[in-house]
């Protein structure tokens, strides 16, 4: 039977001066096709912290960064869980330090997930994809479970770029294990349409750049879907039957370039609404975030923060349902 292999290599515990190695004895293996045990038992987290997480998915040694806020020890019940995908050429760890989760996963008692792509690249359906990233994803999820008290109903995929195409197809690929996801500065692409179509409606957000030159407005010819149809295209696959007004949100930066339209579409099947969100001006940029290089992507917007807006459209889903 394939094994998920995890063992935690590093803990930084916020306030602490030192990170700390476990044992060799001390790594559980997991096993998300079994009855559920794990042999050994797999040890549960007991403090707060960054962890960085070393696993084995389909024979390809994989990692990932594993936020745990300290509100979770001081709350009750099961904790929402949030996957954060990097885009093409990054990481995990390089991705927490501008995805923009930190204050909200602390205050929301969010978990957080940051894997790293082999090579930097996911798996997103794109045609000589090597990798099932897809498989790794639903490891880590299956061993979270044995690890943390996480709420297997709110667990949702978010990425930028490449990641958040990536978040897209997770959506499609695995309706039982994601609640919903969310793309920010990329559209739909074509090459996941038949991996999608079909598939359970799912709550989908889209936050997406008319500046955006490297995954463009326009969409890209057999590669993406325009912005608009993105949207367009997750109202249908809902069976969204109400679809909502453009509307212009408050300038809260003036100075950066940028304003904001948002389109709501809902009335979907199982409560699967669709928002979208245009950032006239905006780049290839994580609105609201202190981007690295935001001058040569583009203009970020300030009038929005992209994780705030995230996570408020999962709460007003998950709470109808």
């Amino acid at each position: 039977m394939k094994k998920f292999l995890i063992l935690i290599l590093v803990l930084a515990i916020t306030g602490a001066a030192q990170a700390q190695e476990t044992t060799p004895e001390a790594t559980p293996e997991v096993t998300p096709e079994s009855t559920g045990e794990t042999t050994p038992p797999a040890r549960r987290i007991s403090a707060p912290g960054y962890y960085t997480v070393r696993a084995n998915s389909g024979g390809v040694s994989r990692s990932f960064l594993l936020s745990v806020p300290i509100s979770y020890f001081n709350g009750e019940g099961a904790a929402p869980v949030v996957f954060a995908l990097h885009g093409a050429g990054g990481d995990g760890a390089n991705y927490e330090t501008y995805a923009g989760w930190g204050d909200l996963s602390e205050s929301q008692r969010i978990v957080m997930v940051y894997p790293d792509g082999v090579d930097g690249q996911w798996n997103d359906g794109r045609p000589g994809a090597l990798y099932d990233d897809a498989a790794y994803i639903r490891g880590i999820v299956d061993a979270l479970d044995e690890i943390l008290r996480v709420d297997l109903d709110r667990v949702y995929a978010t990425g930028y770029s490449m990641g958040g195409m990536m978040a897209l197809r997770l959506a499609c690929l695995l309706p039982d294990y994601f609640a919903g996801a969310a793309s920010i500065a990329s559209t739909m692409p074509q090459y996941i349409v038949s991996d999608c179509d079909g598939t359970a409606p799912k709550p989908v957000i889209f936050l997406v750049g008319t500046d955006d030159f490297v995954i463009p407005w326009m969409g890209v010819r057999n590669a993406y879907l325009d912005a608009m149809g993105s949207a367009s295209y997750w109202s249908e696959h809902n069976d969204c039957q109400f679809i909502g007004p453009q509307d212009a949100l408050p300038d809260e930066d003036v100075g950066d370039g940028t304003r904001v339209i948002r389109q709501n579409f809902s009335n979907c099947e199982d409560g699967a609404s669709v928002a979208f969100y245009g950032i006239f001006g905006g780049g290839h940029t994580v609105p609201g975030s202190e981007f690295p290089g935001a001058f040569a992507a583009g203009a970020v917007s300030h009038d929005i923060h992209a994780a705030a807006e995230i996570w408020a459209f999962f709460e007003s889903v998950q709470s109808r349902d």
